[in-house]
């Protein structure tokens, strides 16, 4: 809520908050920029400014600015942290569906993502060397 006004601001979704570093959300959120072989990977071929939408470094230049953190250092550890992670959870949400106990059948279809969130962490650490 908006100063005490019934106006929605912003939803959040908690099915992966944890209490861990803030970097490692951040690295999630900064993903999308990197996404090169994913259905997300169209992120790059937005015209940011047409759409207000700020590039990665303009959005780690608000973060640090709203966080109050001077930089970010290793940046790109917390983005391939971040495809790591998730594409071991996209594997368990496969597993869960070749069991048969996943909450949805589509869970079955997302076998190939891990290995393709993998690839993508790898190519960011070959290019960073």
């Amino acid at each position: 809520m908006s100063d005490g006004t019934p106006e929605v601001i912003a939803l959040l979704d908690w099915e992966l908050c944890t209490l861990g570093h803030p970097h490692a959300d951040l690295g999630y959120v900064c993903a999308n920029y990197h996404a090169d072989n994913l259905p997300t990977g169209q992120f790059k071929e937005l015209d940011f400014q047409a759409l207000g939408i700020p590039t990665e470094q303009e959005f780690l230049d608000l973060y640090c600015r709203y966080s109050g953190w001077e930089n970010i250092r290793n940046h790109l550890f917390f983005v391939v942290f971040s495809f790591f992670r998730s594409a071991a959870i996209i594997q368990g949400v496969y597993k869960h569906g070749l069991d048969g106990n996943a909450a949805s059948q589509k869970a079955l279809m997302l076998g190939h993502m891990a290995r393709v969130r993998a690839e993508n962490a790898w190519r960011i650490v070959e290019q960073n060397l």
